[in-house]
């Protein structure tokens, strides 16, 4: 597993013995795919792409990886790449490397975008990198914060794909509100993680006019 990262460039395997490439190895590149698919992500150049440090094999990809979400993949290791150090007619047996990359998911857009004024406030809709899912209760646990007095107005959310949809329980008031509780409302598809982090968000409800009415015509 890797730490959360955009994109994924290197990758060390630990032998227990000091390693050597195979004197007689015709491997010139290792390929890096999907994980259980024949779906190529990437490649690794043997001749600038494998390097050893006595017993670690550092493999470096020809273009760093970076996908668009989180992802599980694999490298074949071929059995005439690697043989021992110490003994290089010892060649090691072929291997498979399975790895894993967590891309965190993040807001995209919210619209009504952040410092919007509107007449009427139907429904926030919060759009996330890739797919997410309700994260229980919570994602009823959205609150828009009046910025004034602080008062709450409850959101009820319901998730499509990689939108989350906000919808006011009352009509909205006049005034200044913020978001409140968005981060704990949904988690990723892949691997059940929260949003990496939440843009400042507050939009304005315009004091609704009362329609002109007249009053008086000069001259009569």
């Amino acid at each position: 597993y890797s730490d959360f990262v955009n994109q994924f460039t290197t990758i060390d395997v630990d032998f227990y013995d000091a390693i050597a490439l195979a004197d007689d190895s015709d491997v010139t590149q290792l390929s890096v795919y999907v994980y259980n698919t024949s779906t190529v992500a990437g490649t690794i150049t043997v001749a600038n792409g494998v390097t050893i440090n006595n017993k670690t094999l550092t493999l470096t990809m020809d273009e760093p990886l970076a996908p668009a979400m989180s992802g599980r993949y694999s490298i074949s290791i071929p059995n005439n790449l690697i043989a021992r150090a110490d003994n290089p007619a010892k060649i090691y047996g072929g291997t498979t490397i399975n790895f894993y990359i967590r891309v965190p998911v993040t807001i995209t857009d919210i619209t009504p975008a952040t410092g919007s004024e509107v007449e009427e406030l139907e429904s926030i809709a919060v759009t996330y990198s890739y797919s997410v899912t309700a994260n229980g209760s919570n994602v009823n646990n959205v609150k828009l914060v009046n910025s004034a007095d602080l008062s709450e107005i409850a959101l009820t959310g319901s998730v499509s794909g990689n939108v989350l949809t906000l919808t006011p329980s009352v009509t909205v008031p006049a005034g200044t509100y913020t978001l409140k509780n968005l981060a704990n409302a949904v988690y990723d598809n892949v691997d059940n993680y929260l949003v990496a982090s939440v843009p400042d968000y507050t939009i304005t409800v315009e004091e609704e006019l009362a329609p002109l009415t007249v009053v008086g015509v000069t001259p009569t």
